[in-house]
């Protein structure tokens, strides 16, 4: 696996816990805290991606 795909299904594993625990969706801050990216654009990117290609709805 490639280590952005690698990035993208931790993002998602992050999302979706985040989301059972709390009701709501993370901030990009957060999401880039748990996986270790520090910028917040490269997670929007990421994020972007993954709807793009149903990786995320």
């Amino acid at each position: 696996m490639a280590n952005k795909d690698k990035t993208r299904a931790a993002i998602k594993e992050f999302i979706v816990s985040y989301m059972q625990e709390h009701g709501y969706s993370p901030t990009f801050a957060e999401i880039g805290a748990a996986v270790g990216l520090k910028s917040k654009s490269s997670v929007s990117a990421h994020i972007k991606r993954m709807l793009e290609t149903g990786l995320l709805n």
